[in-house]
């Protein structure tokens, strides 16, 4: 999931206690973005965290495949990967 708040004084304590109380199993990857693990659908997870947004605030909610590239913490991947063995 990536966001971006838009408002004058963000309120990312908000969003992330909202993340934190309803996905137990996520971790922070990136600035504005969270990756968690769920059985939720991308339009649950969407619905469970809009309430914490303002109208001009932005957010994406997708489904990562083990199809990904990129470069994070070490702690990150290897969550990442503990949960795509999982999936598989």
């Amino acid at each position: 999931m990536n966001y971006d708040l838009n408002s004058p004084g963000q309120r990312y304590n908000g969003l992330e206690e909202r993340i934190s109380r309803s996905y137990p199993d996520r971790i922070k990857g990136l600035k504005s973005t969270w990756l968690i693990h769920t059985s939720d659908s991308a339009n649950d997870v969407y619905r469970k965290l809009s309430p914490a947004l303002d109208a001009n605030d932005r957010i994406l909610v997708n489904r990562v495949t083990y199809e990904h590239s990129g470069f994070l913490d070490n702690n990150v991947v290897t969550w990442l990967k503990s949960r795509m063995k999982q999936a598989a």
